[in-house]
């Protein structure tokens, strides 16, 4: 769990600036870890794409052949 999570939004939704009620603070709790888990999927992904470009690279090059760029 990140730092803002932890400690920046529960001050902020318990403060008197803001004064969330329970239902509020669990949405709010509720986006963050979905962004959490969009980002750790986006992640995921661009780095299984990058590992796969760069084993084709390597393999097209092993056979001696140019590799194609993307």
């Amino acid at each position: 769990m990140s730092v803002l999570s932890r400690v920046l939004v529960p001050t902020l939704l318990k403060s008197d600036w803001i004064g969330a009620s329970g239902a509020l603070s669990t949405s709010v709790y509720v986006v963050l870890y979905g962004m959490w888990a969009a980002a750790l999927a986006h992640s995921v992904r661009a780095h299984r794409r990058e590992r796969a470009l760069e084993e084709r690279t390597e393999s097209e090059s092993a056979q001696g052949r140019q590799p194609v760029r993307v």
